[in-house]
């Protein structure tokens, strides 16, 4: 029979003659095929030798049966739902770190709903938890705190998963898919009323219906939100962030004008347009910090000269000129970005 010293070379030579073949196949490579075989060849020779010259192991012993004994399981900690809930939160705080701010609000409460109640699982378990502390706790934290602010946290990210989902979709599948989602909510009230459900059926259907919304949010924040067409920017200068960048260093505005600006973020983090007489200047006019998405802003161009713009956000990295003269002071054709470079920022 095999020792263990030569099974060990039998199992690399074999591995070693597999991969060559399928390296050479793969790439063809010959000289690389050649070291595998010769190396599988070698540990052959070696499993080989090993087997003929080294004597068989002795066979163990037979070992008398161990007696039986009682195994303590105070202390054994029964099976818990909390440490998926809490991979759960992982994946969606990684979900809107990559996609969507508000997924990180929803994977931190997850996360630490996971954690305290897995917490609290494991000290209800413990030898020394009495039924007048499960009362006390009961009475004094899960009735008047513990019970409001988990039906408003909940309502919470249902809320924001909702939108995440309603904003992905179409204009014409959200209204259906809003009204389907309502017909299932009231359903699954009359159902908890009109029939006698036990405490873990109810369980049951409420994670489910919690990590349906999650989820449908989490699809929703991944698609990202669909393009919304604002009639009013038909007309409007065009400026978009993306990359931390705004599309252009320079931009022409007509003077004593009062414009529109139609300014598009691409990234997942926050930018603005702020107009400044310098840098470091008081701004003339500072539009509001948006998420990703598309917003228009208004306001009157100040006299003809040179002006400053940035994202107050991020200042240093995006940012640009600003000539504003009479002779710019026709209004842009639909669809027309009245700007002279299409560089990124400074």
């Amino acid at each position: 029979m095999f020792n263990a010293a030569s099974r060990t070379y039998f199992i690399l030579a074999g591995a070693a003659v597999v991969v060559g073949f399928g390296y050479v196949f793969t790439t063809g490579d010959r000289v690389g095929f050649t070291a595998l075989v010769f190396a599988g060849v070698t540990a052959l020779a070696l499993g080989v030798g090993v087997f003929g010259f080294t004597p068989p192991e002795p066979l163990p012993a037979p070992e008398e049966p161990a007696e039986p004994r009682a195994v303590d399981t105070t202390d054994v900690p029964s099976p818990s739902a909390w440490p998926l809930v809490g991979a759960v939160a992982v994946a969606v705080l990684a979900t809107g770190l990559a996609t969507d701010t508000s997924l990180i609000a929803i994977g931190i409460v997850f996360g630490l709903v996971a954690t305290f109640a897995w917490f609290g699982q494991v000290w209800r378990e413990h030898p020394s938890w009495t039924r007048e502390m499960s009362e006390r706790l009961h009475d004094r934290f899960v009735v008047p705190i513990g019970l409001p602010g988990t039906i408003v946290v909940l309502a919470g990210i249902g809320v924001v998963s909702l939108s995440r989902l309603m904003l992905a979709l179409s204009r014409e599948a959200a209204p259906v898919v809003g009204s389907i989602i309502a017909f299932l909510i009231l359903g699954g009230f009359y159902l908890v009323s009109s029939r006698n459900l036990g405490r873990r059926a109810l369980t049951t259907l409420a994670t489910v219906s919690a990590g349906l919304v999650l989820a449908s949010g989490v699809a929703g924040a991944v698609k990202g939100e669909r393009e919304f067409h604002h009639p009013e920017a038909e007309d409007a200068f065009l400026l978009t962030a993306e990359n931390v960048e705004f599309d252009k260093d320079e931009l022409d505005f007509p003077a004593a004008t009062k414009i529109k600006l139609k300014f598009e973020n691409h990234d997942t983090v926050q930018h603005n347009f702020a107009l400044l007489r310098d840098e470091g200047s008081e701004p003339i006019f500072r539009g509001p910090v948006i998420d990703k998405g598309e917003t228009v802003y208004e306001f009157t161009t100040p006299e003809a000269g040179t002006y400053y713009f940035q994202c107050d956000v991020h200042p240093t990295q995006m940012n640009g000129r600003v000539d504003v003269s009479v002779s710019a002071s026709e209004p842009p054709e639909p669809g027309e970005n009245v700007t002279t470079t299409s560089a990124g920022s400074h």
